[in-house]
């Protein structure tokens, strides 16, 4: 916190009311600066972590694709993944953002076995479709 007048100002008082950063005495002003860039690096995560989700719910959606977390479903490493989509590995990591079934767990890829069943048997019938 931060002392304007008698008051204590906090990241919160400044965005309510961004005028009282006008009274605030210079030496408080990085101490500020520091925690809310703290705050928006931490908003920053937040921000991408939902709006992958959010994505990866609408890529779902959009191929009728389930859950990975579906009950009975397992998850594939990309060596057996590649192998289902008859692709190479190197060409899934690159490309796995695609697919609404990838799941991340830490730095590493995996792939619900459901949702690339469900994948591939579009895949086929488009293709018997024709399209």
């Amino acid at each position: 916190m931060v002392t304007v007048g008698k008051d204590q100002a906090t990241i919160e008082d400044l965005a309510a009311d961004p005028a009282l950063a006008a009274r605030l005495p210079a030496d408080a002003i990085p101490a500020l600066m520091g925690e809310l860039a703290a705050r928006q690096a931490a908003l920053s995560a937040v921000s991408s972590a939902l709006a992958a989700r959010w994505m990866q719910a609408a890529r779902s959606e959009a191929l009728g694709a389930d859950a990975p977390a579906a009950a009975g479903d397992s998850l594939l490493n990309v060596r057996q993944a590649a192998a289902k989509l008859n692709m190479s590995e190197s060409w899934l990591y690159q490309n796995a953002w695609r697919f609404p079934f990838l799941v991340r767990q830490g730095g590493a890829l995996r792939f619900s076995r459901q949702g690339l069943e469900h994948y591939l048997q579009a895949r086929q019938a488009e293709r018997a479709a024709g399209k």
